[in-house]
């Protein structure tokens, strides 16, 4: 279930965003203290005590296309 969306199609494009889904996956679960799956809304919105940085983090690792995985907002002084 932590296995990335390219890793169970051909494995063609598995690089290190692969392991930002896993990872991504891991701090939900940890957060929610439930197994998830499927679409993901932002981790704040299920649990607003999330710190931002962490939200955004997490749901920009679970993106269902590798590339759009590993860019995310991060501001200074957080």
């Amino acid at each position: 279930k932590y296995a990335a969306p390219e890793q169970r199609d051909d494995g063609t494009c598995i690089g290190v965003e692969s392991d930002w889904f896993s990872a991504g996956i891991i701090i939900y679960e940890l957060f929610l203290e439930r197994n998830i799956a499927g679409n993901l809304p932002p981790l704040q919105k299920l649990d607003p005590t999330v710190p931002r940085d962490i939200s955004d983090f997490a749901y920009a690792a679970v993106a269902f296309r590798h590339e759009d995985r590993g860019v995310w907002p991060l501001r200074s002084g957080s």
